[in-house]
């Protein structure tokens, strides 16, 4: 009995860490200006703390915004 109680407790211990990683992908629109950005100073002209659109206070304070942004898939652009 101890040896299925040790078994689930390895089982579950990677998967909850796994759940609660928070690796999600947040995509961009299709659009024109987004898909011409390449760099992340492109991103910061607009969503920068002073700008039209800034990033919300939740949001990490972080500048490498293609580590989690990525283009939206769509059938013509190969994703």
């Amino acid at each position: 009995m101890k040896g299925i109680a040790y078994f689930l407790l390895i089982l579950t211990v990677p998967l909850t860490l796994y759940l609660i990683s928070g690796d999600k992908v947040i995509y961009y629109p299709p659009d024109e200006q987004h898909l011409e950005a390449q760099e992340e100073l492109a991103c910061l002209g607009c969503h920068g703390d002073d700008e039209a659109y800034p990033r919300l206070d939740k949001h990490p304070p972080k500048d490498e915004c293609f580590i989690c942004h990525k283009p939206k898939p769509t059938p013509g652009n190969g994703q």
